[in-house]
């Protein structure tokens, strides 16, 4: 089921490059390039930063190949179809579900990898951020992460709730989906009722 999720949130994960790559009018071998550095950027670094190599999409085409017709099929899709609040919200739904698989598979990588606790929290968070980072950064646009909102404080979160849960109980499917549970109803609650963090400003 896990590996299924993982899918699922390389597939929208993808969509959010694709949507960058639209809003730049990039062609479509730069939406393919943002697509599948969003899907799987920040599982390659955790990979690397563990010494997990080949790094995990190399051994499995599905990831790469999913990115990449994701990024094709809404090249079409964004031509015929307006990208309005209903597309809007559906992503976000969408987003926050790959948001909070990433964060439990980059927990439970990091922890079955023997690394400290704090830093297995930390892979996990970097294993569904870190994607977007890369692609902002290729876009030349601020990183979402540093605009106030809540994600990557909602990855942390279900992390560490991971965490304290597997500290408690044996490592469980059930830990696994409270894990997500958070993250999820964290990133959504937050956009929806405006949560932000606080920032950094002059008097």
């Amino acid at each position: 089921m896990l590996y299924i999720l993982d899918l699922l949130g390389v597939i929208v994960f993808a969509i959010s490059g694709a949507i960058v790559a639209r809003d730049k009018q990039f062609d479509l071998f730069g939406g393919i390039v943002l697509a599948i550095v969003t899907a799987i950027g920040g599982g390659t670094f955790r990979d690397i930063a563990l010494g997990r190599t080949p790094v995990f999409w190399l051994n499995d085409l599905n990831y790469f190949a999913l990115a990449s017709i994701t990024a094709v099929i809404f090249l079409w899709v964004f031509r015929i179809h307006r990208f309005n609040d209903t597309w809007r919200n559906v992503l976000l739904i969408a987003d926050a579900i790959g948001l909070a698989v990433f964060t439990v598979i980059g927990v439970d990588i990091a922890l079955n990898a023997g690394i400290h606790p704090a830093m297995a929290v930390a892979m996990g968070t970097i294993t569904g951020c870190f994607g977007g980072v890369i692609r902002d950064v290729l876009a030349n646009r601020e990183p979402l992460i540093f605009q106030k909102e809540i994600y990557a404080t909602a990855s942390l979160a279900g992390g560490i709730c991971y965490l304290a849960l597997n500290h408690h109980t044996e490592h469980s499917a059930l830990n696994a989906g409270l894990c997500m549970l958070v993250t999820f109803l964290l990133r959504v609650v937050a956009v929806y009722r405006g949560w932000q963090l606080p920032t950094y400003q002059q008097k």
